[in-house]
């Protein structure tokens, strides 16, 4: 199914917004503006959410003020932001300062047009969908180093080296563990990879890869959390000695830029979990797809700050070490037993 279809197919979906009338490429931006809204809203929601799990699970006051149940804190705090002084040191390099924010947040926001939020509800339908996601999620890197680079800033480029050292480490455990999931369904394909984990073993376990692939699975989730720096692995911002890490120096409108990408890649993180290996929409049939698919990002969602408050920051050689002599090596293994279960089953 092409991207052309995948338009169709949504407009069908968002048919009472009387789109199914316009030129291709009007409803192509249509769409588009469409998703980056509910996009928007959802991080703006995750970071409502964290807020108060964070205050239950310390038993303390989270947002309670703003809004039934402090829900509208977000719209106070992108207030408050938008209405803060920009400040740019004497120091810093104004222009690749300026630019870090922006890029981090574009190349978030590009990544989530691969992702099959239901049956026909993707924006572009790519053949390779998992090549561009990973390719396009690392520009945000170079926002960080831009930023870290930009502000002239000791404790930010120390920042910047640890995201560069921690991505590199992960980003090779994360891509190989995919490969395994790559290798079953045959395509790189995310709405067919979904497809491919149709049906049930014995009419009672489903056929998700979280099941056929156990050892991808458990070392996708680790390097995911390398790779979007959560806890335990959060050393690029770790205010305890580097202040705030990378965007230090940063304040007002570009401030929120660089937390909605943090946030943003941590939401795109859990729905490519939910993709490749919890069956994305797939589910019983008295719920709706995007139900299905909404439940499971929400327990991995849930894990993310569990760990947040329960697991402390391990050191950098920790981090290494575990990335480079542990995680690795088993992605290989699990790539190699893979193939060789494929050869004999085929």
């Amino acid at each position: 199914m092409n991207a052309t279809n995948m338009t169709d197919a949504l407009l069908n979906a968002l048919g009472i917004y009387g789109l199914e009338g316009l030129p291709l490429l009007v409803a192509q931006v249509a769409v588009g503006a469409i998703l980056a809204a509910v996009i928007i809203l959802v991080i703006a929601l995750v970071t409502y959410y964290k807020r108060k799990f964070m205050g239950d699970a310390a038993v303390r006051i989270g947002p309670n003020r703003t809004g039934p149940f402090g829900i509208l804190i977000w719209v106070a705090d992108a207030i408050k932001l938008i209405q803060k002084e920009d400040i740019v040191h004497r120091d810093a390099d104004p222009w690749v300062f300026n630019a870090g924010p922006i890029v981090m947040v574009t190349a978030t926001v590009m990544t989530f047009a691969v992702v099959p939020f239901g049956y026909g509800l993707v924006f572009s339908n790519m053949d390779v969908g998992l090549v561009y996601l990973f390719a396009i999620s690392e520009l945000s890197l170079l926002g960080v180093i831009m930023a870290g680079y930009g502000s002239n800033n000791k404790w930010a480029t120390i920042s910047t080296l640890r995201a560069v050292l921690q991505t590199i480490s992960y980003e090779i455990t994360l891509i190989i563990a995919a490969l395994g999931v790559v290798m079953v369904a045959g395509t790189f394909n995310l709405h067919e990879i979904v497809l491919a984990q149709e049906g049930t073993f014995f009419g009672i376990l489903p056929r998700w890869f979280v099941f056929t692939q156990p050892v991808a699975f458990v070392l996708f989730t680790v390097a995911m959390f390398g790779e979007i720096m959560r806890n335990p692995f959060d050393l690029p911002e770790a205010e305890s000695e580097l202040v705030a890490g990378y965007y230090t120096e940063y304040s007002g409108f570009k401030f929120a830029l660089i937390f909605f990408a943090e946030f943003g890649h941590m939401v795109l993180a859990t729905f490519v979990l939910t993709t490749i290996f919890l069956g994305g929409w797939l589910g019983p049939s008295f719920l709706p797809g995007v139900l299905w698919f909404t439940v499971k990002a929400y327990f991995v969602l849930l894990l993310i700050f569990v760990m947040r408050m329960t697991h402390p920051r391990v050191r950098p050689d920790q981090m290494l070490q575990l990335g480079w002599k542990g995680l690795l090596e088993l992605s290989f293994v699990n790539l190699v037993l893979t193939g060789v279960v494929l050869a004999v089953v085929a």
